[in-house]
């Protein structure tokens, strides 16, 4: 059981490692406009991140994407998902992405 919790921890922290430090925080903005994503946000940082690395190309399936876009204004999402794709994008210099 402490090992699989220990292998659980450690992917987490990979997860978050591989991205620069503020994605986050700005992926976090959403949590602003929508409850939805208030609530998605309230998970770990490293489940997070995870999300985001398995949508980094298709930012419109993250959870609170619907919700966002049903609450937010085309000015508004657009500036958040240049903002978000950008660091995911770029990635952690330590970690390489295959480019799309």
């Amino acid at each position: 059981m402490a090992l699989a919790a220990l292998g659980y921890s450690a992917y987490l922290q990979i997860q978050v490692n591989r991205l620069p430090f503020f994605t986050y925080y700005y992926a976090r903005a959403a949590a602003d406009i929508s409850p939805v994503a208030a609530a998605y946000f309230e998970n770990h940082v490293g489940v997070i991140s995870a999300d985001l690395l398995r949508h980094r190309h298709d930012l419109e399936g993250m959870p609170y994407w619907e919700e966002l876009k049903r609450i937010g204004t085309a000015e508004t999402l657009a500036k958040h998902k240049a903002q978000v794709d950008e660091l995911l994008q770029r990635g952690n210099w330590f970690w390489s992405f295959p480019k799309p």
